[in-house]
């Protein structure tokens, strides 16, 4: 089997597991964003069997944010996001480093809404170094 036909699989299989569909007119659709989140998911599983496959230890990392970017994030879509994670951590027992709401990154070491600048990625260097 080629490495597309296991993607499509992977995908497959994914969405027909997923409970997330939305009613159009009638119709149960899923939104461009539950396709998206259903791939992301497959690939992230894909990518975690592999690393356990040739038993290497995953690091799973979550990026600090500045304030505005935590202000508004989905809720709904971000306990998603952790739920998955939580299932996979326990299935492919990997670490995880998680900035997201880490106190020590001031908006002042941001670039722009989601990038840290010079003096907050030798920061967030240190913190994955520990």
């Amino acid at each position: 089997m080629q490495k597309s036909e296991l993607r499509h699989l992977r995908i497959k299989r994914a969405l027909q597991s997923e409970k997330i569909h939305t009613k159009q007119g009638g119709k149960i659709t899923m939104t461009t964003e539950q396709k998206t989140f259903i791939e992301n998911k497959g690939i992230l599983e894909a990518f975690l069997t592999y690393l356990k496959m040739n038993n290497i230890k995953a690091l799973l990392y979550f990026p600090p944010f500045p304030d505005i970017f935590k202000r508004n994030i989905d809720s709904i879509m971000q306990k998603r996001t952790h739920n998955v994670i939580n299932e996979f951590q326990k299935k492919y027992n990997f670490d995880i480093l998680d900035l997201t709401y880490d106190k020590g990154f001031s908006d002042e070491l941001f670039c722009d809404w989601s990038h840290l600048n010079a003096e907050g990625a030798n920061l967030a260097t240190e913190k994955i170094n520990c």
